[in-house]
């Protein structure tokens, strides 16, 4: 069992807000995913291969297990989520509910891409 694992299983009974765990999506191989915070039954992450050079701020949204075509929700400047788009097609009521919390929690969110990355830049 490698290092990601251990440390998931010790935090996920600690219930911590910060996971890696690795995934393996439909041959992809193994990618990381930094898991910020979970809404009910929806993860909030970003994946770490944001692509070079980084994309802007943003997190991805899925129920149960990272996907691929997660919705995508920008950060802006003044900490507001925009909507990049809603793959994986979470009802209107629950999706405003997830965008205000992730308003609500950006600074935590700006603080867990800046830790991973270590350069923050803005949609607008």
């Amino acid at each position: 069992m490698d290092f990601r694992m251990k440390r998931f299983r010790s935090c996920r009974s600690s219930l911590s807000l910060w996971h890696i765990l690795s995934l393996n999506l439909q041959g992809k191989g193994a990618l990381t995913m930094p898991q910020i915070f979970k809404i009910g039954s929806y993860l909030i992450y970003f994946w770490t291969n944001e692509n070079d050079p980084l994309e802007p701020i943003h997190v991805h949204v899925s129920e149960g297990v990272p996907s691929e075509h997660a919705t995508k929700i920008w950060i802006t400047k003044r900490g507001k989520g925009l909507l990049c788009n809603n793959n994986s097609r979470i009802p209107n009521h629950k999706l405003k509910t997830i965008l205000k919390i992730i308003e609500a929690r950006h600074f935590d969110i700006e603080k867990k891409w800046m830790d991973y990355f270590g350069e923050i830049h803005y949609y607008c």
